[in-house]
């Protein structure tokens, strides 16, 4: 029964993602250009020791750890558990089910949940932003001048099409970082083509490690919507003193601009599992379900690869999740949508948590007040019975790799590289 589900839904998708497609010359269409960025490329935990000062210097210009990540991001080996392509911008042909294409499963993934979001009249085409993901932030801001111009030509061509595109960008990690210096990549070419009418509509950055200047950088007009989404279980957003300048850095932005207030949205991602068999024991209105007391909850929040990566990744990832394969990812449109209609509710200066209760479909909102009561809203996880998290979980696994590569398998794979050079 669940085969013929999924055999159902991939027909509607094709023929969906055809349409869109086709009606590419229709004016007044509303079009939407979604596009993942990957983070940083890891060659090995000992490269930020072994490079330590060349990284405090922002500079690691014609060193080993440059040639190898270098390497190391041309080889698609590494694209089959995450959104990540070529250099570039890259479309996404999410109907296409082919074993390992992560980043073609987390388009219809995204897809899926979106169309019972959203209007069915909009077209959607899904992207992977390819940049050298490399760690200093010289390097991230010479690839946001290059994205910069890419986005903007694909904004004008667009445009010569009859469309008014929207543009949302989903980064993770360095990836969060490297988007938020297209802020003053675009003051910059202002200056020299005052008559630039380009402005993406939303970001969301993820798992983003905070940089002193990054409420400075994100205040850009540039920006019209933020979302900033973090886990507490993720222990590599505070820990990245190249980005943060701190042994331990904040996982929240400082935020004393009221017009950044306004346009930005900080989200912790909780997801709790709860550890009674008895469901009818619960009670969302009294405080300790509510905060997820640890006597009958237990918190599951996903880590750093946990939020970006799918479950057969090699390494630092819980298969006994409740929401294995998926990235954590996957639960922020819904949540994202969910904010957007309660946005008079919260309190813009303050981080709201988006609990998710998968033993319950549900999704708690809730916000501590000025004086420490909790505000919340109770929500379905999902707004369609037809989609569950059992449903995108097969879904998922229909674009794993048929072979699941273990972590010396990896580790193998980096050290080819290695020798190369």
């Amino acid at each position: 029964m669940r085969n013929i589900k999924l055999f159902i839904f991939f027909f509607l998708s094709f023929f969906s993602v055809y349409v869109n497609q086709t009606a590419k010359n229709e004016e007044g269409i509303p079009l939407e250009i979604i596009i993942f960025i990957h983070g940083a490329i890891s060659t090995s935990w000992k490269a930020p020791l072994l490079y330590f000062f060349q990284f405090m210097k922002d500079d690691i210009s014609g060193t080993i750890y440059e040639k190898i990540a270098s390497s190391i991001r041309k080889d698609d080996f590494f694209h089959q558990n995450q959104a990540i392509k070529e250099l570039g911008l890259v479309g996404l042909n999410i109907e296409q089910v082919e074993k390992g294409n992560a980043a073609g499963g987390l388009g219809l993934l995204f897809d899926t949940i979106l169309q019972e979001l959203t209007p069915k009249n909009i077209i959607r085409r899904y992207y992977t932003y390819g940049w050298q993901g490399h760690f200093t932030k010289k390097a991230r801001q010479k690839d946001a001048a290059i994205f910069y111009e890419v986005l903007l030509n694909e904004c004008k061509k667009l445009t010569a099409q009859g469309f008014t595109p929207k543009f949302k960008l989903i980064g993770y990690c360095h990836g969060a970082q490297m988007i938020t210096q297209l802020g003053k990549v675009h003051k910059k070419s202002l200056k020299n083509n005052p008559d630039i009418n380009f402005t993406l509509d939303e970001i969301i950055l993820l798992a983003m490690p905070v940089s002193p200047d990054t409420a400075t950088l994100l205040s850009s007009p540039f920006f019209k919507k933020i979302y900033h989404i973090f886990s507490t279980k993720d222990r590599i957003q505070k820990i990245d003193i190249f980005v943060t300048k701190t042994f331990i850095g904040p996982r929240e932005i400082t935020v004393k601009n009221p017009e950044l207030a306004k346009k930005l949205v900080q989200i912790e991602l909780k997801v709790k599992k709860y550890l009674h068999q008895n469901k009818e024991k619960i009670n969302l209105n009294k405080t300790k379900h509510l905060v997820g007391h640890k006597r009958y909850w237990k918190n599951i929040s996903p880590g750093h690869i946990e939020l970006w990566f799918f479950g057969w990744t090699p390494d630092n990832y819980r298969s006994h999740l409740s929401f294995y394969p998926l990235p954590g990812l996957i639960f922020i449109p819904h949540i994202v949508h969910l904010i957007e209609q309660e946005a008079d509710f919260f309190d813009p200066y303050h981080k709201i948590i988006a609990d998710v209760r998968p033993d319950f479909e549900t999704i708690l909102l809730r916000q501590h007040t000025h004086n420490k009561k909790w505000r919340f809203k109770i929500k379905p996880l999902f707004s369609n019975k037809k989609i569950n998290l059992q449903f995108l979980k097969d879904l998922a696994h229909t674009f794993a790799p048929d072979k699941y590569h273990t972590i010396s398998e990896y580790k193998k794979r980096i050290a080819s590289h290695s020798q190369m050079i």
